[in-house]
Formats: C-alpha cells, sequence, structure tokens
C-alpha cells in the first residue's frame, strides 16, 4: 500500500475512532442525565416520605453520586486518551484541527451538563430543606391546636371530636 493511502487508512481509522468515541461519551452523557434524573425522582419520592424514607434516599442519592463522579472520571480519562490519540495521528492539518474541535465542543457540553447537574443538586437540597421547615412547621401547628382543644374541650365536650391526627 503507498504512503499516502496509508496515511488517508490511518486518518480515517482516527476519524472512525473520534466518531466511535463522541457517540461513546454523547451515550455516557445520556446515562449520566438519567442517574441524576433518577436522583432528582428518588428525592421528590423521598421529600414526602417518612424520616425512615428520606434517610434511605439520602443513602441512595449518595451512593448514585459516587457512580456518577467514577462516570464522570472515566469520561474524562477517555477524552484525554482520544485526544493523544487524534493528535498522535498521521493525517491532514484540517481534519485534525475539525477532529480535536469536535472534541473540545464535546468535553464543554460535559462540563456545562456537570454544571447544570451541580446546580440542579443544590436546588433540590435547597427545597428539601424548605419542605422539611414547613414540615415541622405544620406539625407544630397540629400540636398547638391539639393543647388548645385539650384545654377547651373541659369547658366544650363537643370540641373533642375536632382532633387533628398528627400523622
Amino acid at each position: 500500500m503507498s504512503k499516502k493511502r496509508a496515511a488517508g487508512v490511518s486518518a480515517g481509522g482516527a476519524a472512525a475512532a473520534a466518531a466511535a468515541a463522541a457517540r461513546d461519551k454523547a451515550g455516557v452523557l445520556a446515562e449520566l442525565e438519567a442517574e441524576i434524573e433518577r436522583a432528582n425522582r428518588a428525592a421528590g419520592v423521598s421529600a414526602g416520605g417518612a424520616g425512615g424514607a428520606a434517610a434511605a434516599a439520602a443513602r441512595d442519592k449518595g451512593g448514585v453520586v459516587a457512580e456518577l463522579e467514577a462516570e464522570i472520571e472515566r469520561a474524562n480519562a477517555e477524552s484525554q486518551q482520544l485526544r493523544r490519540d487524534v493528535e498522535s495521528q498521521p493525517m491532514s492539518v484540517a481534519e485534525r484541527a475539525r477532529l480535536l474541535d469536535d472534541i473540545d465542543y464535546a468535553t464543554r457540553v460535559q462540563a456545562s451538563k456537570r454544571a447544570l447537574a451541580e446546580q440542579i443538586t443544590k436546588m433540590l437540597y435547597t427545597k428539601e430543606s424548605e419542605l422539611a421547615l414547613w414540615q415541622k412547621k405544620s406539625l407544630d401547628s397540629c400540636m398547638q391546636y391539639n393543647e388548645a382543644l385539650i384545654q377547651l374541650s373541659a369547658q366544650f365536650p363537643h370540641l373533642a371530636a375536632r382532633a387533628v391526627d398528627e400523622k
């Protein structure tokens, strides 16, 4: 095979490898988005549940976050390896620049999605805290209402039937 054709084949192979890596990265990003969505759904369910369910959801979220961070690190290492592979391939400057631009774009997209996921996580924690505060306030109000009913039921026995179940 001639050198020119061999360079074309290896450049084509590099382009195919870059395209495959870009597809893999897109798949990883889709998996990350799915994991974030599952974590958000789990957090939404735990926000309405009891204390034990909230603790279990918090443990699950911790595991999901650890898995996501490991997946992100793997994707970053894969991206760096792909960059080194593309840079080492014998191809035209234009092809190399295009492939490197594709990799840079995919990296920026991944970074922006990670930043968005972190922002969503912070918002989720804030909403969970607000929900817990509202639950505490509503339970405190129920307690005050029941205490007032107990005091009034001595004078007005028909009010005892209006007691609120705290659960």
